[in-house]
């Protein structure tokens, strides 16, 4: 039931029947609306808060927060947008054909002469950029990679042209202050504080099928890291 009431409500954000700002019936509301326990309603109200849709205040209410997109699990940044309510949308600043890069080919096993394909790519969700992606692909892994829409979900495509399935990321995450150029890309005045993640994907077999390093808007994008015990 929790599942219902949040899905009711990303469903209310993403129509604009609720915009930033609004504040949500009640708990109590919300209970009778349902017929439901206040607990259950908790559940679906934390759940928004975490994924940055919604702010409790106390002595408030609840209220609808611009989103902060949550990296949960190893899904592409179009599915994370998207499983949160929010549209996504890419500009592509670059793809190119470039080789030699001895210590990218060093992270994926490849010899220091492999050709990669280098795709940049400005994402954006509900037209805020959030971030500034750069991946190597190897050219052997996916030839004629540019004759497809990389607007796209660049996981989707390479499942579904190339028939990999990514299943695994290891990945590195670091604070960082944005430099000039990354600045100028989202359209900033001033460096702030941001989020460098690199990363080397695998696939199901254990191929290292490319490898990526992204800048996130920190205030608009975060990482959720599960650790447990051996």
């Amino acid at each position: 039931m929790y599942l219902l009431v949040k899905d009711d409500l990303i469903e209310d954000i993403k129509q604009g029947r609720l915009k930033a700002g609004d504040k949500l019936l009640s708990e109590s509301e919300l209970c009778k609306k349902y017929s439901i326990s206040r607990m259950t309603v908790r559940q679906a109200i934390n759940e928004l808060a975490m994924e940055g849709l919604a702010e409790s205040i106390r002595g408030k209410g609840t209220f609808v927060t611009k989103s902060q997109t949550t990296q949960r699990n190893l899904r592409s940044f179009t599915d994370t947008v998207k499983s949160q309510g929010a549209i996504p949308t890419t500009k592509i600043i670059e793809f190119s054909t470039v080789h030699s890069l001895g210590i990218i080919s060093e992270k994926l096993d490849l010899d220091s002469d492999a050709k990669y394909y280098k795709l940049k790519r400005l994402r954006y969700a509900d037209n805020d950029a959030v971030a500034l992606e750069t991946a190597y692909l190897p050219q052997e892994y996916c030839v004629n990679l540019g004759k497809y829409d990389l607007t796209e979900s660049l996981y989707g495509i390479l499942e579904k042209v190339y028939k990999y399935k990514i299943m695994k990321t290891n990945c590195t995450i670091e604070a960082c202050i944005s430099n000039t150029p990354i600045t100028k890309y989202f359209e900033r005045t001033k460096s702030f504080p941001m989020l460098k993640v690199t990363s080397v994907l695998y696939t199901n077999t254990g191929l290292k099928l490319f490898y990526e390093e992204a800048y996130y808007d920190s205030k608009r994008y975060k990482y959720q890291v599960d650790i447990s015990g051996r």
